[in-house]
């Protein structure tokens, strides 16, 4: 009876390590909506020395992120993601330069579990980074696109609401996304997160 008992016991015990183990791995896909601000200030300076005009700036936009990952362990994953980065844009009296830019990307993401249901995450990455830009004044207007590889940076919480169901809130950094500009766009998200 007592080798029966310690049996059953080992089996339920491998089990729920087995499950344990799913859950902290495995496939995941999430998404989320996005407030994107631009620094804009060389595009500003460049503008105002050409024009020798005043410049305002439109350097905030909707955005939003999609993607995948795979957490190889509880405290480790990798992802790849889509971003849009938003609309923006520098004029002066006469002259308006506009800026469309998307990013497609990977990261490494380090989590730090806090309790049962929540944990902060930290991410590294490297984005290919596509802009489209169109320049217009009194003469007429100019476009065309140009692509750079950008690092970023992110940092977040995550919050579980059911089983597979996170939410998510993530600041993201992308440096230098324009080669002409030098912007750099400040990423402010929340969404969710499904497990498989």
């Amino acid at each position: 009876m007592m080798k029966k008992t310690t049996l059953a016991a080992a089996i339920l015990a491998c089990t729920f390590a087995t499950g344990q183990a799913a859950a902290d791995t495995g496939i995941y896909v999430f998404g989320s909506t996005s407030m994107a601000y631009a620094n804009l200030d060389k595009l500003r300076n460049d503008l105002r020395a050409e024009t020798g005009e005043r410049v305002s700036k439109d350097r905030a936009d909707h955005a939003y992120k999609l993607g995948a990952g795979y957490r190889l362990t509880e405290m480790l994953a990798v992802e790849l993601q889509y971003a849009s980065l938003g609309k923006f844009s520098a004029t002066s009296a006469n002259t308006t330069v506009r800026l469309d830019p998307e990013a497609y990307g990977a990261n490494l993401v380090a989590t730090w579990p806090m309790t049962n249901d929540f944990s902060l995450h930290g991410k590294v990455g490297v984005h290919r980074v596509k802009t489209d830009w169109r320049v217009s004044d009194a003469n007429g207007a100019d476009s065309g696109s140009n692509r750079r590889n950008s690092p970023s940076v992110s940092v977040g919480g995550t919050l579980n609401v059911t089983q597979g169901i996170d939410l998510v809130v993530d600041y993201d950094h992308f440096y230098r996304v324009n080669r002409g500009s030098r912007a750099k766009i400040d990423l402010y998200s929340v969404g969710f997160r499904y497990t498989f």
